[in-house]
């Protein structure tokens, strides 16, 4: 959570962070980071954090970086060719 605009103070912040230590909060961000299946409604990895993790790193397992890093080559692809002037307008519609 980004508290940088609240008006909180010493006491606050310090219960605050007593509460994430209670809670268990690092441990459950580091299963996070580790990819895994924390996501208890779906029984998965979360999978934004996937998308922020280096090559190699394997956050959410094999398949999921795989997809990860193809999509990624696929926006740069995009952002490239827009860049470059290639791609100048969406593509046509196959209606018409």
């Amino acid at each position: 959570m980004d508290f940088s605009r609240q008006r909180l103070d010493e006491i606050a912040l310090a219960k605050l962070f007593q509460l994430a230590d209670a809670s268990g909060l690092r441990a459950r961000i580091d299963a996070m980071w580790q990819g895994e299946h924390i996501n208890t409604s779906e029984d998965r990895a979360v999978l934004h954090v996937a998308l922020r993790q280096p090559p190699g790193a394997g956050v959410g397992g094999a398949e999921i970086e795989q997809a990860v890093m193809a999509e990624r080559a696929r926006m740069f692809s995009f952002a490239r060719g827009v860049r470059d002037g290639a791609i100048r307008a969406a593509p046509a519609s196959p209606s018409g």
